[in-house]
């Protein structure tokens, strides 16, 4: 429920989503702002699995095959790459797991990295954790996280 939830959040505040908006699974990209590809990432310190809790960790592996839904197109790449724009890695950091726990705002934090620093930082890495992000972003607020995100746009 985490990571549609903040793929929702994320989307809703940039202006992406409206009565006709269906979410593509599987798509190349998380979420389509304009010409920029999103990819949402999200992890929490409490897991289900677990009742204490855990150091999070995020998935940024490079991607072998990507589809486009846009244009329903496959492709093998020709070596692993990420091929989203963007980054945004979502932390739900509360000490309750609970729906109204993962529903309020202020229990989140952001990070938002463009895929050319995780490149060159991360390389072929599969997964980071919060000390890593720190060195790449600062943590930020979802209205600080939109205006990042905003911001990235008008400079691309």
């Amino acid at each position: 429920m985490r990571s549609l939830y903040a793929e929702w959040l994320l989307a809703r505040r940039l202006g992406v989503l409206n009565s006709d908006s269906i979410r593509v699974e599987w798509d190349m990209a998380d979420i389509r702002f304009g010409d920029i590809l999103i990819e949402v990432k999200t992890s929490g310190v409490l897991q289900q699995w677990s009742e204490s809790p855990t150091a999070p960790r995020f998935s940024i592996a490079p991607q072998k095959i990507v589809w486009d839904s846009a244009k329903n197109v496959t492709r093998k790449l020709p070596k692993p790459a990420r091929t989203s724009h963007l980054y945004v890695f979502c932390l739900h950091q509360s000490d309750e797991l609970t729906n109204s726990s993962v529903l309020a705002e202020r229990n989140w934090q952001f990070w938002v990295v463009p895929t050319s620093e995780l490149d060159a930082k991360c390389a072929n890495q599969k997964s980071i954790g919060l000390s890593g992000l720190d060195t790449l972003a600062e943590r930020l607020d979802l209205d600080q996280a939109v205006s990042a995100i905003i911001k990235f746009r008008h400079q691309g």
